[in-house]
């Protein structure tokens, strides 16, 4: 099934008009869910005020079988998108359902007024979308399999009209929700509707991705809060402009494309957010360099790493999607054993969110890379993300992957590291034709795993070390790799919770991928240090990851050079695996005690064997 195909028809199901029996429109509406992880606010504030109808009876918790609970299919694909005189809202009442009145009507307040309803993939699939009491409150809870959309156009004035609501004196959406699979919370105005129907999209199918976030849920409740100015298309449509909250439609949210798992989600007070002062929401391309800090300056041309040592810095120029051009910066240390125009291999480290090309050299591999490097003559080279808002004053150049790019991203961290390779060979470094191994940590885990998938070709192995990958992470589907290693940890401090256990379901999809045995051989690794033994504290994320173990399952293949090593701890903490720690106090009780029975740089070099 064509995803652009499929999702454009749903966006087209997602613009229905009225009822015809109550004549009120549907409304985009919200199944959501999150994650306590990433960038996703927690601290705004919303007014629940509007007029509630709390006359349905709620005195026994459960589902509800009566009509006015059950969220309604739609399947009309009729709508004209309009601008409505209405008067303009005020943004003082951001409540758009707390499901307390038992029915599927969003609160009317503020200039809205709307409906829920579902709508699934062709051929209808099983979804059932209802109003049901819970532990004393009323919540929206969904349950189905395949590829499901809920949501309520916010403004219909009757008839198959849909107002653009102007949500400016708004600043984002908040929601409560929880559930087993994740959701891609979203937005529609008229630059991602066809103009056939009011909106100001020329692109067809490519017309319907729309602006929105896709988060991975938990069996908690949690509190999420999306600013408008963070929703992105996927990226499939192409590019589109900022989203319009001066414009908005509709509020949906689908779940996985393609996905098979049944879902089960429960979502509750679905609200705009309001804002503190008279400002008005207006949402621009913000370039890296404005994403920084108010009082952080970037440094790329400068390096706290001691000349001594040999490691080199070197930057180039990039341009960016509409910014001009980002001088990007990367250390490289290449061992005295090798001559100009190396053959060598490569390896590229990845720093996670918020750190740099020298914390991850200094502070999480303590220079390791080097020292295998000089016995066993590579080059080795750590990478370094734009500047983003995760840089601080003491790392300044501090920056985030973009692991999984959208249309929206003014920065191609795939390009970045060509051009990385490039800049190599522009400096005689390297020939050209070197084999090229990736490696990372957290969300450079997750950079290294999804760049290698994205050009198998050109890249010999990956090493991907608490990584997310995405919800869910991409199926590999190539055999070119000689080597792929994953490690991950039950209960990591640092990743949504459970997310163990979907990193647990690649193995068998790689050893698929790569033609070998699902039968690895499984070896205990060494379990040398008590981590955490001296801790006095009560924290609980240093309490949860004292003394971890770890476990080997290698895959083999005996038609192929091809293998594939997964290391599993059971408890260890967010951080690169090193025998000798100097973590913060402060670091230790937001991300635990890293895993020191080994140094799982020597792992990665080791497995990787790359061939001279």
């Amino acid at each position: 099934m064509d995803p652009k195909r499929n999702i454009a028809g749903l966006g087209l199901l997602a613009l229905l008009g009225c009822s015809p029996e109550n004549g009120e429109a549907p409304g985009e509406g919200s199944s959501a869910a999150g994650s306590t992880t990433g960038t996703v606010d927690t601290t705004s504030t919303v007014d629940t005020t509007g007029t509630v109808d709390t006359t349905t009876d709620h005195s026994e918790d459960g589902e509800c079988a009566q009509p006015e609970c059950m969220v309604p299919d739609r399947n009309d694909d009729v709508l004209s998108v309009q601008t409505c005189s209405d008067a303009p809202p005020t943004g003082s009442s951001g409540l758009i359902d707390d499901f307390e009145d038992g029915d599927v009507r969003i609160v009317e307040a503020d200039g809205r007024r709307g409906e829920w309803y579902a709508i699934g993939e062709p051929p209808p699939a099983a979804v059932v979308a209802q109003v049901v009491r819970t532990a004393g409150n009323s919540v929206m809870h969904l349950t189905g399999t395949g590829f499901h959309t809920v949501g309520a156009v916010l403004a219909n004035p009757g008839g198959a009209v849909a107002c653009a609501y102007d949500a400016s004196r708004y600043t984002g959406i908040r929601l409560r929700a929880r559930g087993n699979v994740p959701l891609r919370v979203a937005v529609q105005n008229p630059d991602t509707i066809p103009a056939s129907i009011g909106g100001r999209c020329s692109s067809g199918d490519n017309c319907f991705d729309r602006h929105g976030a896709t988060l991975p849920l938990g069996p908690e409740w949690v509190e999420y809060s999306l600013p408008f100015c963070d929703l992105v298309p996927a990226g499939w449509g192409g590019a589109k402009p900022p989203v319009d909250p001066s414009a908005l439609v509709t509020l949906d949210f689908s779940t996985p494309f393609g996905s098979t798992t049944p879902f089960d989600l429960w979502i509750d007070d679905v609200a705009l957010i309001e804002a503190t002062g008279d400002e008005t929401t207006r949402c621009s391309v913000v370039c890296p360099l404005e994403s920084v800090p108010e009082g952080v300056q970037p440094t790329p041309e400068v390096t706290s790493i001691d000349p001594e040592t040999d490691v080199q810095l070197y930057t180039f120029e990039q341009p960016t999607r509409s910014c001009g051009a980002l001088v990007r910066r990367y250390l490289v240390y290449v061992p005295d054993s090798l001559t100009a125009d190396t053959d060598a291999p490569v390896l590229i480290v990845l720093h996670g969110t918020g750190a740099d090309a020298e914390s991850m050299l200094d502070f999480m591999t303590q220079g390791r890379f080097q020292a295998l490097a000089d016995r066993d003559g590579f080059v080795v080279v750590y990478g370094n993300a734009a500047p983003s808002p995760e840089a601080t004053t003491s790392i300044p150049n501090g920056g985030v992957w973009v692991s999984e790019p959208t249309a929206a991203n003014e920065v191609d961290d795939d390009a970045y590291l060509r051009l990385v390779v490039d800049d190599l060979v522009a400096r005689s470094i390297i020939r050209g034709e070197n084999q090229i191994y990736l490696a990372g940590l957290s969300n450079g885990g997750g950079m290294a795993y999804h760049a290698a998938l994205r050009a198998p070709n050109r890249y010999t192995g990956v090493a991907a070390i608490m990584p997310y990958l995405g919800a869910p992470p991409p199926n590999p589907e190539t055999s070119s790799f000689r080597r792929v290693l994953l490690a991950y940890t039950a209960g990591d401090p640092g990743l949504p919770p459970g997310y163990h256990e979907t990193l647990a379901a690649l193995p068998a999809q790689w050893a698929s991928a790569l033609n070998l045995a699902n039968t690895p051989t499984m070896t205990a690794l060494p379990d040398l240090v008590v981590e955490g033994q001296a801790y006095e504290g009560a924290g609980a994320v240093p309490l949860a990851t004292r003394d971890s173990r770890g476990m080997q399952f290698d895959y083999a293949s005996e038609t192929s050079d091809a293998s594939l090593r997964v290391l599993v701890f059971d408890r260890a903490g967010h951080f690169w695996p090193v025998p000798q720690h100097r973590d913060p106090a402060e670091v230790l009780e937001r991300w635990g005690f890293r895993n020191q029975d080994i140094d799982i740089a020597d792992e990665i070099w080791g497995f990787f064997e790359p061939p001279r």
